[in-house]
């Protein structure tokens, strides 16, 4: 008996770090929104009709973050068009700072929020950006599964000149005071069996989330209270 609780609470344990231990953890990636509109990704030119403005599926994607690597996962309809879906498999490396470029702050106006100095709410200081992490892009496609964009394979990659990836306390490069993540990126197609006809092969986009925690499901709670109860009537029968 003792074994058994020692490996149920040993794995019970270890899924519990693996949401929210330091070395790795699973967050609900939701979107953000910019002149009304909701969005996790953003096409630049609206490349693909009805909207340039694209979010999970659902309400949310999962950003898994590990030590070095980071994966977005999900799937994301078009606003307007919820028909058309790209599922989403982006994996991104950690990058030891932030590029030449900076780090990517255009929506909080003349760079106020870069440049340390009032951004309409508050005034952030400069350690801030000191806890953030910072990530290229590994192997990352959109793979278009209904609609318009179904049999459209998009690669996405840096772009060139413009912040990499940043993970922390107010990185979603909007006004929202929380944990974020965003990114430039290019996209290039590598395959179109859509039948879409698109003015050109590649472009360019960002990615914007804010990210938050996945709690522990009621079921890990309960059975950790349940183990640590099965602990202690062992002990009260060993007494």
């Amino acid at each position: 008996m003792k074994t058994i609780l020692k490996t149920l609470l040993t794995t019970v344990v270890l899924s519990t770090a693996t949401l929210t231990g330091a070395s790795a953890a699973t967050f609900d990636a939701t979107s953000v929104t910019t002149n009304g509109n909701a969005h996790s990704f953003w096409f630049a030119g609206n490349p693909f009709g009805a909207s340039a403005y694209w979010q999970f599926e659902g309400g949310a994607g999962t950003l898994e973050v590990d030590n070095n690597t980071a994966t977005l996962s999900g799937s994301i309809v078009q606003n307007n068009a919820t028909q058309n879906k790209f599922d989403v498999n982006v994996s991104f490396n950690l990058a030891a700072g932030p590029s030449s470029a900076g780090i990517k702050c255009g929506a909080f106006g003349n760079n106020a929020y870069c440049n340390n100095v009032a951004d309409g709410t508050t005034t952030v200081a400069a350690s801030l950006f000191d806890g953030w992490s910072h990530y290229t892009f590994g192997s990352a496609t959109l793979e278009g599964v209904s609609g318009v964009v179904d049999g459209l394979d998009l690669a996405l990659s840096d772009r060139t000149g413009r912040a990499i990836g940043q993970l922390g306390w107010g990185a979603s490069d909007k006004r929202g005071k929380s944990d974020g993540f965003s990114d430039w990126f290019n996209w290039t197609v590598t395959n179109n069996d859509s039948g879409l006809r698109l003015t050109s092969t590649s472009g360019s986009g960002d990615i914007n989330v804010f990210i938050a925690p996945i709690p522990l499901p009621a079921g890990g709670v309960l059975l950790l209270s349940g183990l640590f109860g099965l602990g202690a009537m062992s002990r009260r029968r060993k007494t």
